[in-house]
């Protein structure tokens, strides 16, 4: 293994390469410092017991470190992905890519797919965002009341309203995102105040986004 270190921003991560495959792996500590965990260590640990299946083929290497050389784990690019995917860090994305072109790893259509639900996700924070802050304005401050009319954007959309967002498709998020930005242009024009005139609205805007999307 050929030790080498690299940068994201301003901070120093350990990768070694396998000289015989060309195989890259980076210190998985690093990875955490580099998102802005407070305890990297332990979110590693942690994050690997939660989710193993996603972690099989992780190496341990020995490393040098302030204490001395130490055991460290190392990933590889799909760990890298999964490990991002699973984080809620502005760094995480930008990291992943970054990633993709130090590791050199040649992405498997799963991985670009990852990658892609990532950045939809992302970008669909925006809309969500703007909608849950025009029905703060407009008299929903109720948490029961904001979750009825989360159900009701999954319902109308075609969505299980138990399914949870982290098991959304591509599809499905693309579906919330445009019937939460149409709930939220409509509620704009039309001005409607409180949750009973709220929740027709967002029905609605939901179903326009659906019936438009079945249009052949």
């Amino acid at each position: 293994m050929k030790e080498i270190i690299e940068m994201f921003g301003e901070i120093d991560l350990r990768t070694v390469e396998n000289i015989e495959t060309g195989e890259r792996w980076v210190n998985a500590l690093d990875v955490a410092k580099v998102l802005g965990y407070k305890n990297p260590s332990v979110q590693i640990q942690n994050t690997i017991k939660r989710n193993p299946e996603l972690y099989e083929g992780t190496t341990k290497l020995v490393v040098a470190s302030k204490g001395g050389k130490q055991e460290s784990t190392f990933f590889n690019l799909d760990h890298v992905i999964a490990f991002c995917m699973k984080s809620n860090r502005p760094k995480a994305l930008p990291f992943q890519k970054w990633a993709v072109k130090i590791l050199k790893g040649e992405l498997t259509e799963e991985a670009k797919k990852k990658i892609e639900k990532q950045e939809i996700r992302l970008k669909s924070k925006t809309a969500r965002n703007y909608f849950t802050s025009v029905l703060s304005n407009r008299g929903i401050e109720k948490k029961h009341e904001f979750i009825q009319l989360t159900y009701a954007v999954k319902v109308n959309v075609g969505i299980d309203k138990n399914k949870k967002k982290d098991d959304f498709d591509i599809k499905d998020l693309l579906l919330v995102t445009m019937a939460e930005a149409n709930s939220t242009l409509n509620m704009l024009e039309e001005n409607p105040e409180g949750y009973g005139e709220i929740k027709p609205v967002v029905e609605r805007s939901s179903r326009q986004v659906k019936e438009c999307r079945e249009i052949k």
